[in-house]
């Protein structure tokens, strides 16, 4: 299986909580797995939310940095190139939803994956209308 991440679903790797479980399974049962370069720092904006509201230590924080950055490594980076961007206006002028959430959704389409894995509902319905197969967790 070719999935694509975004990073709603990809938090779910270090904070655990519902759909944490499904989401290390696919991690680790899929062929090959894809993300948008987007990630990384929308990650790292969550996590110091997380961070400044303590509730994630600074060592924990730290731990979390690590093993994104190790993790990103692994992954299948897409860069917000022409071909992303032109694919981005197209699913802002169809959904209704945010510029990051059509990033991600046209780098998702982009990669031709089999699967687009989102914790954010209101973006994998758009996900869906748009023609991806979605996984809500």
């Amino acid at each position: 299986m070719r999935a694509y991440f975004d990073s709603s679903s990809l938090a779910k790797r270090y904070i655990k909580e519902s759909g944490s479980v499904e989401i290390l399974t696919i991690l680790r049962t899929a062929e090959e797995i894809f993300t948008s370069i987007l990630s990384t720092p929308e990650l790292l904006s969550a996590f110091n939310r997380l961070r400044r509201s303590k509730h994630l230590s600074n060592s924990l924080y730290e731990t979390i940095k690590r093993e994104l950055h190790d993790d990103i490594s692994h992954l299948n980076i897409i860069e917000i190139s022409n071909d992303v961007v032109t694919k981005t206006i197209e699913c802002l002028e169809t959904a209704s939803i945010r510029a990051s959430d059509a990033i991600h959704i046209s780098s998702a389409m982009i990669t031709a994956c089999n699967y687009f894995i989102s914790s954010d509902k209101k973006q994998a319905e758009a996900a869906k209308s748009l023609g991806l197969k979605v996984k809500l967790i």
